[in-house]
């Protein structure tokens, strides 16, 4: 997967309210996020046989108020990366 590809967008229905996005887990993740937007863009290359998915928290914080967060799951889907080789004669 190309570097800062655009993968989804996270977004809250509140016009009241102006939210502040990060990204809450513990472990480092592949993916940055655009704390204006929400937009997660991924920081390093995806390799499927190093794993295959990923469980990243989302933290919404408005301006006044408390914080909310949802878990978000993005499956990697595996790309043939090996070139056919012909093997002897046919």
């Amino acid at each position: 997967m190309p570097l800062k590809k655009q993968n989804l967008k996270c977004s809250l229905n509140n016009s009241d309210r102006l939210f502040s996005y990060s990204i809450g887990n513990s472990e480092e993740v592949p993916f940055d996020i655009d704390s204006q937007t929400g937009q997660l863009t991924t920081n390093r290359r995806l390799d499927f046989e190093a794993k295959e998915n990923y469980k990243i928290e989302i933290v919404a914080s408005p301006s006044v108020g408390p914080a909310g967060s949802g878990i978000v799951e993005i499956n990697i889907i595996d790309k043939n990366d090996m070139k056919p080789r012909p093997s002897g004669s046919m």
